[in-house]
């Protein structure tokens, strides 16, 4: 399953308010904000309010993903880039705010006992090309499949 920008929201919050029976692996790119896997945060912020428990949490937080993070999204002002404050909290763009959102992660899965099976990779540029640099560099490092 694969998801950019707002793809990456349905991505992410498929996998974390769903079993996603079908889903081995996940790649998310390019989100300009992060859904926090906390039940203390409200829904859309987090993932209180929606009846779930800390199992939901740690299932999320197990699973496979592989972040995408553009090493050029750097772009304070991009006008697609979400200025709300629990935005702006993550990071100051899109490359803060993923490496915000990986870390965070890591942390609450180290927290309620997890493997953290999350990995970030940085590609090169920035935005919907991300997915091609990270295949062609997986590709020509015979990393491929997944």
């Amino acid at each position: 399953m694969y998801g950019n920008s707002a793809g990456t929201q349905y991505v992410l919050r498929y996998l974390a308010l769903t079993d996603a029976p079908d889903i081995d692996l996940a790649i998310a790119s390019n989100s300009g904000v992060y859904m926090v896997p906390e039940l203390t945060s409200a829904y859309p912020i987090g993932m209180g309010g929606l009846d779930l428990k800390e199992s939901h949490v740690r299932r999320y937080l197990g699973r496979r993903l592989i972040l995408l993070i553009g090493r050029d999204d750097t772009d304070t002002t991009a006008p697609d880039l979400p200025r709300m404050d629990y935005a702006i909290a993550q990071g100051p763009h899109r490359l803060a705010r993923g490496q915000w959102y990986i870390e965070h992660c890591s942390q609450l899965a180290h927290q309620v006992g997890v493997p953290f099976r999350w990995k970030m990779e940085v590609v090169e540029g920035g935005g919907a090309h991300q997915l091609a640099h990270f295949l062609a560099r997986r590709r020509s490092s015979s990393q491929l499949p997944l």
